[in-house]
């Protein structure tokens, strides 16, 4: 069947599923939808840490929970842990202020697409596990305070890290593989 195309009309070239540029195309949109999931899951996780130290910060006790439908999400500003190390009492809140920043700062820098806002989600997701594994040696196993907690509470932070390590590392992987499509 024959199609009559009007004077000037623009006739769409057709390719194969096989290759050619509509699968170059179909790699290319995969590839930056790929990327947005990630972007977005960063970004929702550093938007709640916003909310979380906005309500540590504000909430005169300082702690408590956030409910978002089956999310729930505890926050403190009772105790706050940097590079490891373990903050309480005034210092723990002022450790809250560049928690609260960098969260902020992430997630504009994703949703805009920034460079250093992709850096910056890199290196602070780079810096979490190895918080984590600092404090875990410092202060449950006692070689920090040389008064080691309970066993249960050592079974229960070195459970945490091997659930959450295998986790950061696959942001990691995920940030570096995408990492063309947030540079501008």
């Amino acid at each position: 069947m024959l199609r009559r195309f009007r004077a000037g009309a623009t006739q769409m070239v057709k390719y194969s599923r096989a290759g050619g540029m509509y699968q170059e195309t179909l790699q290319a949109e995969e590839r930056a939808y790929q990327a947005g999931l990630v972007a977005g899951a960063v970004t929702l996780v550093a938007l709640l840490g916003v909310v979380k130290d906005l309500f540590a910060v504000l909430k005169p006790s300082g702690r408590g929970q956030l409910v978002f439908g089956f999310l729930m999400l505890r926050y403190t500003r009772l105790e706050r842990v940097w590079f490891g190390y373990r903050f309480t009492g005034k210092e723990a809140l002022l450790a809250t202020i560049p928690h609260l920043l960098i969260y902020a700062a992430v997630a504009y820098g994703l949703i805009t697409r920034r460079r250093w806002g992709w850096v910056l989600t890199l290196a602070y997701v780079l810096y979490i596990p190895l918080s984590e594994l600092t404090f875990a040696v410092l202060y449950p196993l006692g070689y920090l305070t040389r008064q080691p907690y309970a066993q249960s509470v050592v079974r229960a932070e070195w459970f945490f890290i091997v659930v959450s390590l295998p986790l950061e590392l696959l942001t990691v992987w995920l940030l570096w593989r995408y990492r063309d499509l947030f540079w501008r």
